[in-house]
């Protein structure tokens, strides 16, 4: 049996072998931080950039800004990923301030999305289906439905789902909304989502029976064309004798903005609260090495009215009021709106609009 003292030194021994050797494994991780990741990881970002980014001569600019700063050493002394990430980010919209693009190290929705795209046959299945089930919780982005005093529709949107499930969901909200006297729409909270769901949509807010309206056009860099959007001819009720109210905050973004903005230009609604994010430009996503994924604005919307779009500027309210104060003002201009018009219940409209703005004072 081996004595306690000679027990104790082989332990010590032993303890410091074992720490040395992981503060070695750190090294060699920090190493291959800055030697392959640093370096390969700008290259790529560059080159894809460079290649695919909507404007070929910012793209270029971004591009040989993050080269210029790893051969000046800039980013020798990061060793952490997600810090690099950010740092590279912040340089490439230094370049220019697109709210579209990001570098990002292990942002797990993002390489799950990458992944369904990637893969193929069942496993392809397995991973939409439980993409499906998260969705499905929070009911695809259609968060909350109700008729507001005086039979105004309310329905609150904080995603735009991108699949056969939001579309039903679409279906069933505007035939619930469909006796409703006016309808308000809440994208204060909404990041964003798919164009075709936008589509559809708004396509409830036309009369069909005058035939498909332009909505929107989006040109594509990668494959140089442009696909245009019109309205569908979307199943259930048709809400498009309905005074419409959008309500925007400064974090309504992307794909809620296309909707305000083309139901702005179009006529078709009166938008309410504070300017929007600024963000246009769809996007590519490309995963570039272990965790690091890329995303890039390929894309950039064009109105039909304004030949532009929202890039960094925002949709601009047509009534500016706070987020907090936005659905109040919509409820009461919804009903003096009906009260001017002489449409719905005229018996308790100045009653109502006198509560609401008591209790907006």
């Amino acid at each position: 049996m081996m004595p306690w003292n000679r027990l104790i030194v082989f332990l010590t021994i032993l303890l410091i072998s074992f720490s040395m050797s992981t503060a070695f494994a750190a090294e060699i991780q920090e190493l291959k931080l800055e030697k392959i990741y640093k370096n390969e990881l700008v290259d790529k970002i560059a080159n894809l950039i460079d290649s695919n980014y909507v404007f070929p001569a910012l793209g270029n600019k971004m591009a040989a800004e993050i080269k210029n700063k790893l051969g000046n050493g800039y980013y020798s002394s990061i060793k952490d990923p997600t810090e690099f990430a950010k740092t590279l980010t912040a340089d490439l919209r230094s370049v220019c301030d697109d709210k579209h693009l990001w570098v990002e190290y292990k942002l797990e929705w993002l390489l799950e999305e990458i992944k369904i795209s990637q893969s193929s046959g069942e496993e392809k299945k397995k991973l939409e289906e439980a993409w499906i089930e998260e969705a499905r919780k929070t009911n695809f982005g259609f968060k909350q439905i109700d008729i507001l005093e005086g039979n105004i529709g309310y329905l609150q949107i904080t995603d735009f789902g991108n699949n056969s499930y939001a579309t039903r969901i679409v279906t069933a909200a505007m035939n619930f909304l469909a006796n409703s006297d006016a309808v308000i729409i809440d994208l204060r909270k909404n990041g964003g989502g798919y164009g075709y769901t936008v589509a559809f949509l708004a396509s409830y807010f036309f009369d069909k029976s005058a035939g498909s309206v332009h909505l929107e056009d989006i040109y594509t860099r990668p494959g140089n064309d442009t696909e245009s959007l019109w309205t569908l001819n979307v199943p259930g009720e048709s809400l498009h004798e309905k005074e419409l109210y959008i309500l925007t905050s400064d974090r309504t973004f992307s794909a809620a903005e296309s909707f305000a903005y083309m139901m702005k230009n179009l006529k078709r609604a009166v938008i309410i609260g504070e300017s929007t994010k600024g963000g246009a430009h769809p996007t590519n996503d490309y995963l570039l090495m272990d965790d690091f994924t890329l995303t890039i604005p390929v894309s950039r919307s064009i109105s039909p009215i304004t030949k532009t779009d929202w890039e960094g500027v925002g949709v601009q309210p047509d009534i500016k009021t706070s987020q907090e104060e936005a659905l109040a003002t919509a409820h009461i201009l919804a009903l003096e709106t009906l009260k001017k018009s002489g449409k719905g219940d005229l018996t308790n409209y100045d009653e109502l609009i006198k509560k609401l703005k008591e209790d907006h004072k």
